[in-house]
C-alpha cells in the first residue's frame, strides 16, 4: 500500500478536528490520506479514526479498472456517487451503468463489483458504514496483484465474501486482423 499525506500537516489537522468532534469535523481540501488500492487512488477523508458510524473517501481510477471481483459485505453498506465518468456495476443480478449524478447504494449482503466503462478516468465519492469498511479497503491496498488467496483472507477477516476468484468481466478477445 502506498500512503502519502495530502498535505504536510494533514495528520495533525485531522487529529485536532477529531478532538473537537462535538462541534463537527472539517477535513479541508488536501487533507486526509492518499492510498492506492488496485488501480484506484483513494483520498480518505474519514475512516475509523474519526469516531463516526461511517467513513468517506474519493476514489479515481482509469478506464477498464475498478473493483473487478464480485464480492458481498455481510455487515457493511456502501454508497457510490459518480462525479465523473461512467461506471459499470454488477449489483446483485442487475448490471447497470452509472453516469455523473448517479448514486448506487449497496446494502449489506448484495453481491457487487464495478469498473470504469468509459474512456476517461472515473471519480466517485464513496460513503461506507460502519467506518471500519474503510480500514478493510485500505488493507486490500496491501495485496500484491494476482494474490487472490491474500485478497480473500483480508476480505473474510472483514466480514466480506469473495464470490469469484477471477475478474467478473473478461476482457474482449483480440481478433487477429486478416493478413
Amino acid at each position: 500500500m502506498t500512503t502519502e499525506n495530502l498535505s504536510q500537516n494533514a495528520a495533525e489537522l485531522v487529529g485536532e478536528a477529531i478532538v473537537g468532534r462535538e462541534a463537527g469535523i472539517h477535513v479541508r481540501p488536501g487533507e486526509g490520506r492518499l492510498v492506492r488500492v488496485l488501480a484506484s487512488r483513494l483520498e480518505i477523508k474519514a475512516g475509523e479514526e474519526a469516531g463516526l458510524s461511517f467513513g468517506i473517501f474519493r476514489s479515481s481510477f482509469p478506464p477498464g479498472t475498478g473493483m473487478p471481483f464480485l464480492h458481498l459485505h455481510r455487515s457493511f453498506e456502501e454508497a457510490f456517487y459518480v462525479v465523473e465518468g461512467e461506471v459499470q456495476f454488477q449489483l446483485g443480478v442487475e448490471e447497470i451503468r452509472a453516469r455523473p449524478g448517479s448514486a448506487v447504494l449497496v446494502p449489506a449482503g448484495v453481491p457487487h463489483c464495478f469498473r470504469n466503462a468509459g474512456t476517461e478516468d472515473v471519480e466517485l465519492i464513496v460513503v461506507a458504514s460502519p467506518a471500519r469498511a474503510v480500514t478493510a479497503i485500505e488493507e486490500v491496498g496491501q495485496v500484491a496483484p494476482g494474490d487472490i488467496d491474500r485478497l480473500a483472507a483480508i476480505l473474510e477477516r472483514h466480514d466480506t465474501e469473495l464470490l469469484e476468484r477471477h475478474p467478473h468481466w473478461v476482457p474482449p478477445a483480440v481478433t487477429p486482423s486478416p493478413s
